[in-house]
């Protein structure tokens, strides 16, 4: 397994590699061109103040605030503060806004430090609630037929929590997003399954933008699909793992 582990990993990096290193030497000599075009066009401004201003640009930006635009909708008021805090218990960690001050990063340390096994709890319970409700459901489409063998039970009964669980949880939302956050189907199904498995990227997070009408049930609905999501999620790792 750890052979096969190192090899997934090795595969994994080749492909990414031929996949993105052209797009980032793309835009590398993008960059370049662009600073050195406004560099042409504004001869009072140097490169090392150019540097300064797009780094401190970033690290507004990271904040949550537009440099150019202070009016926006906070990214810490009550529910989004929620919401941030659900990403920190999951694990999925968008990167989009974290804590900036001394009393938040150490209060961040407690909080996750017992918020994130008080979910995995949480969520071992529900994935238990599901794989109930996936056993009662195999009974009954074979409470007439002729009686199983434990195994092909064991792969239906998987096989039904797999195809309802990508359904509900990544191609019908998707729909969804692509509809309320203007984002391409692909780009819709590729947020939903970087947040389902944890990973977190943050290149798309939802309900950023103040054109949203009830941005604050927008994100609590978001809030109850992950957490539902990620405890079908744990069922179908507990399956597998019972399967293999």
């Amino acid at each position: 397994m750890s052979v096969m582990v190192v090899v997934y990993l090795v595969f994994g990096g080749i492909c990414f590699h031929f996949l993105e290193s052209e797009h980032e030497e793309e835009t590398k000599q993008g960059s370049g061109e662009f600073m050195q075009r406004i560099l042409d066009e504004k001869q009072c401004l140097t490169a090392e103040e150019l540097q300064e201003l797009i780094k401190f640009t970033i690290e507004v930006y990271e904040s949550g605030v537009q440099p150019l635009n202070t009016t926006t909708s906070t990214s810490w008021d009550i529910f989004s503060s929620v919401f941030f805090s659900a990403t920190v218990i999951t694990t999925i960690g968008y990167g989009n806004i974290s804590p900036s001050t001394s009393g938040g990063r150490i209060f961040f340390v407690f909080y996750a430090f017992f918020g994130i096994p008080l979910c995995l709890i949480l969520l071992s319970g529900w994935g238990d609630k599901l794989t109930r409700a996936t056993i009662k459901l195999n009974n009954r489409l074979n409470k007439n037929r002729c009686p199983q063998k434990p195994a092909v039970g064991k792969t239906l009964r998987t096989a039904i929590t797999i195809l309802l669980g990508l359904f509900l949880f990544f191609f019908v939302p998707s729909i969804i997003f692509t509809l309320l956050e203007n984002w391409s189907y692909a780009e819709a199904l590729y947020y939903a399954f970087v947040t389902l498995t944890t990973i977190g990227f943050g290149d798309f997070v939802p309900a950023q933008s103040d054109d949203h009408q009830a941005r604050w049930l927008y994100k609590i609905s978001i809030g109850v699909w992950i957490f539902i999501g990620l405890a079908w999620l744990a069922t179908v790792i507990s399956q597998l793992q019972d399967l293999f």
